[in-house]
């Protein structure tokens, strides 16, 4: 149930680094993902992969790619680190485009300490992320800036707020920047992730789904996964959902447990 006629089951798209990871190599965990019907997979490091291979692989399974990550990342708030950061940013646009990936994710990285006032260290990020969006641009794809939860999984990550991110995106106003919202990390900052939903609207260009606590299977915690897919149906995303979870059982299971969640919210069965 969507806006553009496509099931949550088309859009579903696990991270490989976590479902479907049994098999070394990354062309082998492609295969396993559309043996078990899904149609679009993500991963976190292109460099460790045979970009070519994967995207032979890829072709052959009739799989896309929902989204890239800038490989390696950086603590953008430091200035001095903006040029090898930026020079990363079009090396994975490259590949984000060979790969056909509609986003391109990037982070802030760590806050510095010590160093200046957020305000400013976001300053530092800003003025990095507005070049990198005219990177992208200029390979068709977008940037996805996501906020990291600094609670549990990601301490000292300088930009947590999904306000902050809004803020940014809105200053830069390129159409080549957006949004990651993860749902568990924005939960897990306290956030009332269905009423962020509605303020960041169309600045969400990719949305990945983890429940809160543990991380694990959307439906085994305190998320509640109705309000969150009404409110992206009420802004009419249309893009897909990375699977970015620790799966408590084996891939197919755990997949179809998530999609079976996933449905009863699109559906208004479940909580």
């Amino acid at each position: 149930m969507t806006d553009r006629g496509v099931s949550i089951e088309e859009r579903l798209s696990p991270c490989l680094e976590w479902i479907f990871a049994e098999p070394d190599a990354i062309e082998d965990r492609v295969a396993l993902a559309a043996l078990h019907g899904l149609r679009q997979v993500e991963f976190w490091y292109w460099r460790r992969r045979d970009v070519n291979s994967l995207r032979d692989a890829l072709r052959e399974r009739g799989v896309g790619v929902s989204a890239v990550v800038v490989d390696p990342q950086a603590d953008i708030a430091d200035v001095a680190a903006h040029p090898v950061w930026l020079s990363n940013v079009k090396d994975s646009a490259l590949v984000a485009e060979r790969l056909e990936s509609p986003v391109l994710v990037a982070t802030a990285g760590l806050r510095l300490e010590p160093g200046p006032p957020d305000r400013e260290q976001m300053a530092a990020v800003s003025e990095a992320l507005a070049v990198a969006a005219s990177i992208a641009q200029s390979h068709g794809v977008k940037i996805a800036l996501e906020p990291l939860n600094d609670r549990v999984d990601h301490p000292g990550t300088l930009l947590t707020s999904s306000q902050v991110a809004l803020e940014v995106v809105e200053a830069i106003g390129s159409p080549a920047l957006g949004i990651l919202l993860d749902v568990y990390h924005a939960h897990a900052m306290g956030e009332d992730v269905p009423a962020m939903i509605g303020e960041l609207g169309e600045h969400i260009v990719h949305v990945q789904v983890a429940d809160d606590p543990g991380r694990n299977e959307p439906g085994s915690g305190n998320i509640p996964w109705a309000k969150v897919i009404q409110a992206l149906h009420g802004i009419n995303y249309q893009g897909n959902f990375g699977l970015e979870y620790k799966p408590t059982m084996p891939s197919a299971e755990s997949v179809s447990f998530a999609t079976r969640t996933l449905i009863r919210a699109a559906t208004g069965t479940s909580p």
